[in-house]
């Protein structure tokens, strides 16, 4: 009685894991369609394109083969073909093997997600004061209410300029506002004038809203307009657009800018989560005016993003 019980159990959950397999399958199927295809050129689909970045593929067939493959051999190894394809295609396309650029830096500049800290925020600044960047962005640098004193009190004398939308500014001289304000209702940007070495350099700071339910087209819209009145001069945009680097939204910014780690990466694109990246959320871009020398994405216990570090000269 009991091994019979025991046998329609086993049965049970035999079912069960085939159609968890079948259902990994064919989200695998869809998912990469998806990529690619039309990737996130419609509202519907955002956030299929969004939560399955390559390494998320590569899992979803490996499951679904694990699953099939005792039911359907055949289909159980193409899964597993398309999990090391997924696998492999994250490997050439999210990893950078850099070397050593000839060209010496003029200045450093650095963007990081911080995440609200609090408790957190002494083991925040020692990481950020540790990179030695002549311009710091922190997005989410606060919660709700007054800055913390602790910003002031670590990178004194340099100036500490609060930006607007919980974004934060570090830099030697005191930068110049010269506007920003919403972009397309799905997030906000800052714009400043900051001196280095003699030269007046544009930073635009941007922060996309998080929904992956919302398309970025009204946010990338108004961000070409605002860098086509800047681009001419030397300009470094940068922020969270909460939108991964392979979005149909960013070709034409492409066209106008350069991608630092596109063109200077070194290491793993992704920059979240920390523990294991799977998604390019935090960018920074420049204007033909400079010149990337290296760009690295900086691992730390204390955000859930990673930080972007860039080296720039002028040309």
């Amino acid at each position: 009685m009991k091994k019979g019980r025991y046998q329609k159990t086993r049965a049970v959950f035999g079912w069960l894991w085939l159609a968890v397999g079948i259902a990994c399958a064919a989200l695998w199927l869809v998912a990469l369609l998806v990529r690619l295809t039309v990737r996130d050129h419609f509202d519907l689909l955002i956030g299929l394109f969004y939560g399955t970045p390559w390494p998320v593929l590569a899992g979803l067939a490996f499951v679904g083969a694990l699953a099939i493959r005792t039911r359907v051999k055949r289909i159980g190894w193409v899964l597993f073909g398309g999990s090391a394809i997924c696998f492999l295609t994250w490997i050439v396309t999210g990893w950078r093997i850099g070397s050593a650029s000839p060209v010496q830096a003029a200045f450093r500049v650095a963007y990081w997600n911080v995440a609200r800290p609090e408790a957190r925020l002494n083991g925040v600044l020692d990481a950020a004061d540790s990179w030695k960047a002549d311009i710091m962005v922190f997005g989410e640098s606060k919660p709700p209410g007054p800055l913390p004193p602790g910003y002031a009190t670590r990178f004194s004398p340099r100036n500490i300029c609060d930006m607007g939308r919980e974004m934060l500014m570090v830099t030697e001289k005191p930068p110049k506002r010269e506007g920003g304000g919403s972009l397309g209702g799905r997030g906000g940007c800052q714009i400043y004038h900051v001196t280095i070495g003699g030269h007046d350099v544009v930073v635009l700071a941007v922060d996309f809203d998080a929904w992956f339910s919302q398309s970025r087209e009204p946010a990338f819209n108004r961000l070409y307009e605002v860098v086509a009145a800047y681009v001419h001069k030397p300009l470094i945009v940068l922020g969270d657009f909460n939108t991964p680097s392979a979005s149909v939204h960013f070709k034409r910014l492409r066209v106008q800018l350069t991608d630092a780690f596109e063109t200077a990466g070194i290491g793993c694109a992704a920059t979240w989560p920390t523990g294991l990246p799977v998604l390019e959320l935090d960018h920074v871009f420049v204007s033909k005016h400079l010149r990337v020398v290296r760009c690295e994405h900086k691992t730390s216990a204390y955000s859930d993003h990673r930080a972007v570090v860039v080296d720039i000269a002028f040309p």
